[in-house]
């Protein structure tokens, strides 16, 4: 269960597609397709249904893309065949010292928190080619 995981520390952090969004005015957004977060005992697995959802039959018929991501707890190992299912293009981003320390359902974030208090948001924008990206700046 997702809030099985509150308070976990986190082990590693994998990304998949990793990509430069660039915008008209101000700094490249680093972006990615989907996100693994890896605890001691479980995995949370973060993906774009633009990019790895399966249509449904309903998506089929009203030609309704599927926009609320992916969020899928597992064990360790169970995590290892989902990634795999996902691609083969994995990369590793730091994650030393931090913990999953709060969730926000409705604005689809994650916030990791650092030993020292330094704070990362993992926040789902559809908007961004339905791309999840990391930022310091919180939610919004």
């Amino acid at each position: 269960m997702l809030a099985d995981l509150l308070g976990q520390e986190v082990q590693r952090i994998e990304v998949h597609e990793p990509a430069l969004l660039h915008r008209p005015a101000g700094e490249p957004l680093q972006c990615y397709g989907a996100v693994a977060i890896w605890t001691a005992t479980a995995a949370l697995i973060l993906r774009s249904p633009l990019r790895y959802g399966t249509p449904t039959l309903s998506t089929a018929i009203n030609g309704v893309p599927p926009t609320e991501p992916t969020a899928t707890v597992c064990s360790t190992d169970e995590a290892v065949w989902v990634t795999a299912a996902i691609g083969s293009d994995w990369q590793a981003i730091p994650a030393a010292g931090r913990r999953i320390t709060s969730l926000c359902l409705s604005a689809c974030a994650l916030r990791l928190e650092s030993s020292g208090g330094a704070q990362a948001w993992l926040v789902y924008r559809e908007d961004f080619d339905g791309s999840w990206r990391m930022t310091s700046g919180g939610v919004g």
